[in-house]
């Protein structure tokens, strides 16, 4: 995601032109994007963006994976609950590969992308909770639909 795409997905999401600029000025998401995929765990990646970054607490990051991820996982069940469901060739090798989380072990960096955006724009913008919290997964959905990561979700 570069800086310009993320202004975007703020904007779009109704946060205020001045806080998008705190959070811009602030945070590089293109510094945070090339920090994140030259590590080569989660932990690694969150723990060079608190060094870069010492706002972004280790912990707050994780946390943030793990809720995107608890989302995508509920999502995809409450999808296949009950019904037959005719699965691709591609949804059929993901499924036997392991499913939700073997999709969440090749696209962690996506989701630690959107987790750094969530958790610094969190830290920056103040009285737009809501506001944020509705744009940091518009982030996360483009950060993954940008790669085409979210068409294997399904």
């Amino acid at each position: 995601m570069t800086n310009a795409e993320m202004k975007t997905v703020l904007a779009n999401a109704g946060v205020a032109e001045t806080e998008i600029e705190k959070v811009s000025e602030k945070f590089d998401v293109e510094k945070i994007t090339e920090i994140v995929e030259t590590a080569s765990t989660p932990k690694e990646a969150f723990e060079n963006l608190h060094a870069f970054y010492p706002e972004l607490e280790v912990e707050k990051l994780q946390e943030q994976m793990d809720f995107v991820q608890a989302q995508f996982e509920a999502a995809v069940n409450g999808q296949n609950k009950g019904e037959t469901v005719e699965l691709t060739e591609k949804e059929l090798d993901m499924v036997s590969g392991g499913g939700i989380g073997s999709w969440f072990k090749n696209n962690w960096k996506k989701i630690a992308i959107g987790a750094a955006i969530v958790v610094g724009a969190a830290l920056i913008c103040t009285g737009i909770g809501a506001a944020v919290g509705g744009a940091i997964g518009g982030a996360v959905t483009a950060v993954l639909g940008g790669t085409g990561a979210l068409s294997n979700v399904n």
